[in-house]
């Protein structure tokens, strides 16, 4: 991945947007996140990334280094909660909250980030 932005350059695929970049977990518990430019790129930890302490940390991490991590598939029903005090974006998948209206699941999405101590725009 790093060698694939560094080829190609970042700025030529986004311009002087951030990319998004998936990390998985195997991903997550290297230090190849810390070669990427942090104010380039958004981190966005996957659903599949378990919410164990070693995961959480390395997180925490990422986000204290200056890095802006996103959360994939975001539910605040499951352990990835855990992960959205370190979150600039919470990405919801709408389709996938049981097809409730997007304003029902922006309402739980507050109230999430409310327990989890984050501000939610």
């Amino acid at each position: 991945l790093v060698g694939s932005l560094v080829d190609i350059g970042l700025g030529s695929l986004t311009g002087d947007q951030r990319a998004f970049l998936n990390i998985d977990e195997t991903i997550l518990l290297t230090e190849a996140p810390f070669m990427l430019p942090r104010d380039r790129v958004v981190l966005e930890i996957l659903e599949t990334v378990r919410p164990t302490a070693e995961n959480v940390q390395a997180v925490r991490r990422l986000q204290k280094a200056g890095y802006h991590i996103a959360l994939d598939d975001f539910d605040p029903r499951t352990p990835s909660l855990d992960f959205a005090p370190f979150a600039k974006i919470l990405k919801w998948d709408i389709l996938e909250q049981g097809g409730r209206p997007a304003r029902a699941a922006r309402a739980r999405a507050r109230c999430a980030c409310r327990r989890a101590r984050h501000t939610f725009r």
